[in-house]
């Protein structure tokens, strides 16, 4: 039985779109839904190279770990397609050091993209979904890391579960909308 998604006429924020692998795989599902894809990237030059790539995308430059940029990403974004309806946190970074090995820079750089991003991104497309009476979806990228770790990941899964935890609470706080 094949199921079917039909996402003609969403816009779908993909937020770490741009890179290769599951980013890469969630953009092309988008697409082949029907959906315009917006691509999420650091760069713009990056985040157009991949919209490119698909028939209805826009490229959207923006730091998800700065809450301001958030905030400016979904001006923008609502000024050129409107509402965002579904939004797809890939944006995450990486670490593979033993956590007594990890600088305080480390921790706080991992923690400001993979989660406080997810956070923001949460926080700039709740807002502006209420805003315009509509309803949404939310998917946060996690990691099999969170439940079964391995060598040298231990900030890295701990951070991940935190993903876990914010995307369980925020179902239960938002569920109604």
């Amino acid at each position: 039985m094949e199921m079917k998604i039909d996402l003609k006429g969403k816009n779908i924020l993909v937020t770490g779109g741009a890179g290769e692998g599951l980013g890469q795989g969630i953009c092309e599902a988008v697409d082949q839904a029907g959906g315009r894809v917006i691509v999420n990237d650091l760069t713009l030059e990056v985040a157009g190279a991949v919209a490119k790539q698909y028939d209805n995308a826009l490229a959207v430059k923006g730091d998800i770990s700065k809450t301001d940029d958030v905030d400016r990403m979904f001006e923008e974004i609502g000024s050129a397609c409107g509402t965002i309806h579904g939004v797809v946190n890939n944006a995450g970074i990486g670490l593979g050091k033993n956590a007594i090995d990890a600088e305080e820079s480390d921790v706080d750089r991992m923690f400001e993209v993979d989660v406080k991003g997810i956070w923001s991104v949460c926080r700039a497309f709740v807002r502006q979904l209420l805003a315009a009476g509509e309803v949404g979806h939310i998917v946060n990228i996690s990691s099999i890391q969170s439940f079964a770790t391995m060598h040298r990941m231990a900030i890295y899964a701990g951070l991940k579960s935190a993903v876990n935890g914010m995307t369980r609470g925020l179902a239960v706080e938002l569920g109604q909308y």
